[in-house]
């Protein structure tokens, strides 16, 4: 297979699962799961290498979504912060 299948073939596959809900809910989970915009600080340096490998795999997700599928990454971001926020109005506690 050429590179130009292949990358045609990666990004068909991103579409897929970006034009569903339930997909953007997964990849946001797996881009939560990297830390992808948390400092990665750790005390220890073996432990900061692996938050920075780990980080690098949600950061390099994230461009190619952007890259590919710039509206669904948009509303992936938008159903994740309308998800954060009904959780966190469920944990507020009544005066």
């Amino acid at each position: 297979m050429s590179a130009a299948a292949t990358m045609r073939e990666r990004d068909n596959a991103v579409r897929t699962v970006m034009g569903t809900p339930i997909g953007r809910r997964f990849v946001m989970d797996v881009l939560e799961s990297c830390h992808w915009q948390r400092n990665p600080f750790a005390e220890s340096s073996n432990a900061l290498s692996y938050n920075v490998g780990v980080q690098s795999v949600g950061i390099t997700l994230f461009s190619l979504l952007e890259r590919t599928q710039p509206l669904q990454t948009r509303d992936m971001l938008t159903e994740w912060r309308e998800r954060m926020d009904a959780i966190e109005a469920e944990m507020e506690i009544p005066e």
